[in-house]
C-alpha cells in the first residue's frame, strides 16, 4: 500500500515538472497557428480561440504551482491533485480539438496541412510528457486525433483519405509508445523507491550494528584472512592492548597460543573452525586467547559468517571464562575428596552400627523384661522412656544398616503374596493414630476397591511409606496429611504402583530441594537440631525404590507443604487366590478401664456402635439423643467424659458444650473432656470443634485404636483393672478378605469387624436397627427433598451420612455427603439428579448388609 502511493506521488511529480516548457511550447503553436490561418479564417474566432488556449494554459500552470507549495508543506492531497491534472488535459484536449473543427479551412490545400501537422505535433509532444500517466495522455490523444479525423474524412478530397490513415496509424503508435515508456516509467520508479527504501534500512541497521558492536560489554572482534579488521573496546580490555587500533595490528600468531587445549594447534583449529562455519553458518568453541602481556586467557566464542564491504569475515562474540574453568577445576578436586571421605565415611558408619546394635537390643530386651514388673509411676514413665529412646536408636542402626548393605550391593528383596488393598488400609490404621494425635487430619484412600493381589517385597514397601509419613507428620504442624496410590499396566502380570503422601507443612525452598535425597544430609542444619535425623531415611527410600524397579521425587513449595511419590514395579498374581492362606488374623489387645462415659447422638446407630466399642473397654455408658438430654443427665449424673455429636436436633453439640462449660462451678461439669464425634472432616472442623469448647476431637467412622487413643490421654486418673497374669483381654478373629467382593463395595464388613474387635453378634444386633432407622431416615429425607427444605434436607442428609460411615457404608455415606453439599450450595437439581443414584444405593446396601449378617 505505501508503494502505491509512492509511485503515483513521483508520476504526479514527473508530470507537474515536465508541464511548465509543455505549455509553453503549446502557446506558441498556438501564436503559429494563428498565424497561418489570420487569411482565411475571420480574425474574432481566431482570437477567440487563443484566449481559450490561454485559459487552459494559464489554468494548468496555476495547478501546478499549487502542486509544488502543497508537496513543499507536506500537506499535498494526491488525489485531489491528480483530478486536477486530468481536468487540465481534458480542457487542454477540448482546445486544440476545437481547432480541428472551427479552424480548419477547406479551401487550402496547404492551410490544411500546416494545421494536420502543427496539431499532430502538439499531440505528439503532449503524448510524450504526459506518459506518466496512462489516462491522462489517452484523453489527450482521442480528444485530439478524433475531431482532426473527422474533420479530414468530411472534406471530400480523395487525397485526404491517406492522410486519414496516416492519422490512425500515428494515434495507434503513439499509444502502444506512450504505454510502453508508461510501463518503463512505473518500473523506474519502483525500482528508484525500493532502492531508496533497502539503502535507508541498510543504514539504519547498520548504524545499529556499528553502535551495538561498539558500545557492548562483550568482547567482540570481527575476523578476516585470520587477522582482525575490526575491534570493541571490551575486546581491546580482554586482550590487554592499549587500543584499537593498537589491537588491528595483531595476527593470528600474536592472538592466540601455539598449542589449543584439545592439543590442536591454533592455526588448524582456526581453519577447522572456518569449515564448520561454512559447514553450518554458526558455531560456538573453547579457543585461548593470549593477551599482550602474554596471559592466557581461556574463552568461549560463538562465531558467524557476515559480508563486511562486499567479502566475507567472521564475527565473533568471546566470553571470558577463566572463573568457570577455576571453579571446575575446584569442583573436580572436591568431589574426589568427597568420595574418598564418602567411603571412610560409610565403613564406619557400617562397622559403628553393627557394634552398637548388640548392646542396644540388650537395652530394649531388659527394658521389656522391667515393664513386666510392678513399677511406680514415675518408674514405669521412665523405662518406657527408656524404651522409645532406645527403639529410636535403633530406628537409626537400622536405617545405617541398610545403607551399608546398598552400597555393598548386599540388600536382597523378598518376594511375598500380599493383597494391595488390604495392605493401604492396614497401614492407614497403624498411622492415622500419631497423625490424629498431632491435631492433623487424616485423607486415606478409599477402601471399596476390588482385591489385587501382587508380590513383592512388602516390608520395604511399608519401609518406604513409613520414612516418608514419618518426615510428613514431623514437619507439619496444622492442615492436613494424605495418602493416595494408582495402578499402570507395564506389561503382561507387571503393574506400576505409584504412592503419593501430601501434606500442608513447612514445605521445602527451591536452594534445598537438590540435596534432599543426598546421604547423610537434610535440607538444613537448623531443620536437624529441630526435627532430628540422620538424613539417611529419604537416601535410602530413593535406593528402595529403584531396587524395586521404580523412582521417587517430590514437589513442594516453602511454607504451603510437600507431595512426595515413590514407584514400585510389582508382579500381579493372575487367578483364583487360595482364601485360607490369605486370611487376615486380628489381634488387639484392650486397656480396661473403669469410668462413666456419656456418648451423645441424635443416631441410633452411632450410639450402638460407640456404646459396643467402649463396653470393649470396660467402661460403663449412658446414652444422649441430643445436647437437652445430655444436660439432663448431667444434672443427675457424674461422668468421667463425653463424646459429643456435633449436628443434632433441638440442640446440637456445639451449643450443649457451651452450656456445659458455662457450668462450670458445678463439681459434677468441673473440667470434663468433652470430645467431638462427628462425620464432618474437611480442614477447619477440628479448631471449630475446640473453639466452641471441646477438648478434642474424632472424625468418624471412629475404631478401636482411637477410641483407646482417646481413652488414655483423657482419662488419666481413670484407675485400670490389672492382674498380674490377666490385665488384658484380647481379641482373635479370623477375617477372610477376598471373599464378598462385590457386596464389599457397599457394606465394608471386613472394616467393621476390626473396629469391634471380631464382635460379629454385636454387628448382627446392630444390623436389624440400622437398617429400620436406614429406611425411616431415607423416607424423611425424601419427603423433605420434596418439600425443598434445604434445612432438613441438610440435618437429614448429615445424619444418614454419619451412621453409614459408622457402619461401613461408604458409598451410601458419600452419597449422602453430596447430597448434603448441594443442599448447603441451595442446588435443587443436583439434588435430584442423585436421587436416581439414591434408591439403588440404600437397596444395595441393605442387599449387602443382609447377606452378611443373616
Amino acid at each position: 500500500m505505501e508503494q502505491s502511493s509512492q509511485v503515483r506521488l513521483e508520476q504526479l511529480k514527473l508530470l507537474y515538472n515536465s508541464l511548465l516548457y509543455s505549455q509553453i511550447g503549446m502557446f506558441i503553436a498556438g501564436i503559429i497557428l494563428v498565424y497561418i490561418l489570420k487569411d482565411v479564417i475571420a480574425g474574432g474566432l481566431l482570437l477567440l480561440w487563443l484566449l481559450f488556449l490561454s485559459l487552459t494554459i494559464l489554468y494548468r500552470l496555476v495547478i501546478r504551482q499549487t502542486f509544488f507549495s502543497q508537496l513543499k508543506q507536506r500537506n499535498l492531497n494526491v488525489i485531489k491533485a491528480n483530478s486536477r491534472f486530468l481536468f487540465g488535459v481534458i480542457i487542454s484536449g477540448i482546445a486544440w480539438g476545437s481547432s480541428s473543427i472551427f479552424l480548419y479551412p477547406h479551401d487550402s490545400a496547404a492551410h490544411e496541412a500546416y494545421v494536420g501537422l502543427i496539431i499532430l505535433g502538439i499531440a505528439s509532444a503532449s503524448v510524450s510528457t504526459l506518459s506518466p500517466k496512462k489516462p491522462a495522455y489517452s484523453l489527450f490523444l482521442l480528444m485530439i486525433s478524433v475531431p482532426l479525423l473527422t474533420q479530414v474524412i468530411l472534406s471530400n478530397n480523395p487525397l485526404n483519405y491517406s492522410f486519414a490513415l496516416l492519422i490512425t496509424l500515428f494515434v495507434i503508435v503513439s499509444l502502444i509508445s506512450a504505454t510502453r515508456f508508461n510501463t518503463n516509467i512505473r518500473k523506474s520508479i519502483q525500482l528508484r523507491y525500493e532502492a531508496k527504501k533497502r539503502t535507508l534500512e541498510l543504514q539504519r541497521q547498520e548504524s545499529k550494528y556499528k553502535l551495538l558492536f561498539e558500545k557492548s560489554e562483550d568482547p567482540m572482534l570481527l575476523i578476516s584472512n585470520f587477522r582482525p579488521i575490526l575491534a570493541n573496546q571490551a575486546a581491546v580490555k580482554l586482550l590487554g592492548y592499549n587500543s584499537i587500533e593498537h589491537l588491528l595490528t595483531a595476527n593470528q600468531f600474536d592472538l592466540s597460543p601455539y598449542i589449543q587445549p584439545d592439543g590442536t594447534p591454533s592455526n588448524i583449529a582456526a581453519i577447522q573452525i572456518t569449515q564448520h562455519l561454512k559447514d553450518l553458518g554458526f558455531y560456538r568453541s573453547e579457543w585461548i586467547y593470549k593477551r599482550f602481556d602474554g596471559e592466557e586467557k581461556p574463552s568461549e566464542i560463538t562465531s558467524t559468517i557476515v559480508p563486511f564491504e562486499g567479502k566475507k569475515a567472521v564475527y565473533c562474540i568471546i566470553r571470558d571464562i577463566s572463573i568457570i574453568k577455576e571453579t571446575e577445576q575446584e569442583l573436580i578436586i572436591a568431589k574426589q575428596k568427597s568420595e574418598i571421605a564418602n567411603q571412610s565415611k560409610s565403613r564406619f558408619l557400617a562397622n559403628m552400627s553393627h557394634e552398637i546394635r548388640t548392646p542396644m537390643n540388650g537395652v530394649i530386651g531388659a527394658t521389656n523384661l522391667l515393664l513386666q514388673h510392678e513399677l511406680s509411676k514415675d518408674q514405669r514413665y521412665r523405662a518406657i522412656t527408656v524404651k522409645k529412646s532406645a527403639e529410636a536408636m535403633l530406628s537409626i542402626l537400622n536405617n545405617i544398616l541398610d545403607f551399608s548393605k546398598i552400597e555393598a550391593g548386599k540388600l536382597e528383596l523378598e518376594t511375598i503374596e500380599f493383597e494391595l488393598n488390604h495392605f493401604i488400609q492396614e497401614f492407614s490404621t497403624i498411622i492415622s493414630n500419631r497423625i490424629e494425635s498431632k491435631g492433623l487430619r487424616f485423607i486415606k484412600p478409599d477402601d471399596s476397591s476390588l482385591p489385587i493381589w501382587l508380590k513383592g517385597d512388602i516390608g520395604r514397601i511399608k519401609q518406604i511409606l513409613i520414612n516418608l509419613m514419618d518426615n510428613a507428620i514431623k514437619f507439619t504442624d496444622s492442615g492436613e496429611i494424605s495418602l493416595s496410590y494408582n495402578i499402570s499396566e507395564l506389561k503382561e502380570n507387571q503393574i506400576i504402583v505409584k504412592f503419593n503422601i501430601s501434606d500442608t507443612g513447612i514445605g521445602i525452598n527451591f536452594e534445598q530441594q537438590n540435596l534432599l535425597f543426598e546421604r547423610f544430609t537434610q535440607a538444613d542444619s537448623s531443620t536437624t537440631r529441630k526435627y532430628g535425623g540422620t538424613g539417611l531415611g529419604l537416601s535410602i527410600c530413593k535406593e528402595l525404590s529403584e531396587l524395586m524397579g521404580g523412582d521417587i521425587g517430590f514437589n513442594s513449595k516453602e511454607g504451603k507443604g510437600s507431595e512426595f511419590w515413590f514407584t514400585i514395579e510389582v508382579s500381579k498374581i493372575i487367578g483364583e487366590i487360595n482364601s485360607g492362606k490369605h486370611d487376615k488374623i486380628y489381634n488387639k489387645d484392650l486397656q480396661k478401664f473403669k469410668a462413666n462415659i456419656l456418648i451423645v447422638d441424635d443416631n441410633q446407630t452411632n450410639l450402638d456402635v460407640a456404646k459396643g466399642m467402649l463396653e470393649l473397654f470396660g467402661l460403663d455408658t449412658d446414652l444422649a439423643t441430643n445436647g437437652l438430654v445430655a444436660l439432663r443427665l448431667l444434672e443427675k449424673n457424674h461422668y468421667d467424659l463425653i463424646f459429643m455429636d456435633c449436628q443434632m436436633p433441638i440442640m446440637d453439640g456445639y451449643e450443649a458444650t457451651k452450656k456445659i462449660r458455662e457450668n462450670r462451678s458445678h463439681p459434677k461439669h468441673k473440667d470434663i473432656p468433652i470430645i467431638a464425634m462427628t462425620a464432618n472432616a474437611m480442614r477447619g472442623d477440628r479448631e471449630i470443634c475446640l473453639e466452641s469448647g471441646m477438648s478434642d476431637y474424632l472424625a468418624k467412622p471412629i475404631n478401636l485404636e482411637r477410641f483407646e487413643s482417646i481413652l488414655i490421654r483423657w482419662l488419666p486418673n481413670a484407675s485400670q483393672i490389672k492382674t498380674k497374669d490377666n490385665n488384658q483381654q484380647s481379641f482373635h478373629v479370623k477375617i477372610t478378605t477376598v471373599n464378598h467382593q462385590e457386596n464389599g463395595q457397599w457394606f465394608e464388613y471386613g472394616s467393621l469387624l476390626e473396629r469391634l474387635s471380631g464382635n460379629s453378634h454385636l454387628i448382627k444386633k446392630l444390623a436389624k436397627s440400622f437398617i429400620l432407622e436406614l429406611q425411616c431416615d431415607i423416607n424423611q429425607l425424601l419427603t423433605n427433598i420434596r418439600k425443598h427444605d434445604t434445612v432438613k434436607i441438610i440435618e437429614t442428609s448429615h445424619k444418614i451420612k454419619g451412621s453409614a460411615a459408622t457402619f461401613g457404608c461408604n458409598n451410601l455415606s458419600q452419597l449422602l455427603s453430596n447430597i448434603e453439599n448441594a443442599a448447603k450450595d441451595d442446588d435443587q437439581r443436583t439434588i435430584e439428579d442423585y436421587l436416581e443414584k439414591l434408591n439403588s444405593c440404600v437397596s444395595l446396601t441393605i442387599q449387602a448388609i443382609g447377606d452378611r449378617t443373616n
